[in-house]
């Protein structure tokens, strides 16, 4: 955001914050299960799914100027995410897979209903 434009509005503020940490839990999710996958196929696959989850969180908080983690050490894009921080820890901890399958229908969902919500929340703003 360059210095002629206003601050953020807040509303939009927060719910940047709630979509781009929403794509980094989508990051670490898919790129934690990359490791494991049974075939180069999967695992590919899912690398660059989780490649594209970190470049939409780069564009949300360029949105409201928080640079991500190739700006200025991701301090402003941490500051924008914290009031999310921990924020999926309770379905974590209740949804554990019992195979790798499993944990991506976990990923897949649990994260797919946060980013409905998210796209929700900004058609009403």
């Amino acid at each position: 955001m360059s210095e002629q434009q206003s601050t953020p509005d807040p509303a939009l503020t927060t719910l940047v914050g709630l979509a781009a940490y929403t794509e980094l839990a989508a990051f670490g999710l898919l790129a934690a299960r990359s490791v494991d996958a049974p075939d180069l196929v999967a695992r590919q696959t899912l690398a660059t799914a989780a490649g594209e989850a970190l470049s939409r969180q780069e564009r949300l908080l360029d949105l409201v100027d928080a640079p991500g983690p190739e700006g200025s050490g991701g301090a402003g894009a941490a500051a924008t995410m914290a009031p999310f921080d921990g924020a999926l820890a309770d379905f974590d901890a209740r949804t554990t897979p019992s195979g790798w399958a499993e944990g991506l229908l976990k990923s897949v969902v649990g994260l797919g209903v946060a980013q409905d919500l998210c796209r929700e929340l900004a058609a009403g703003l």
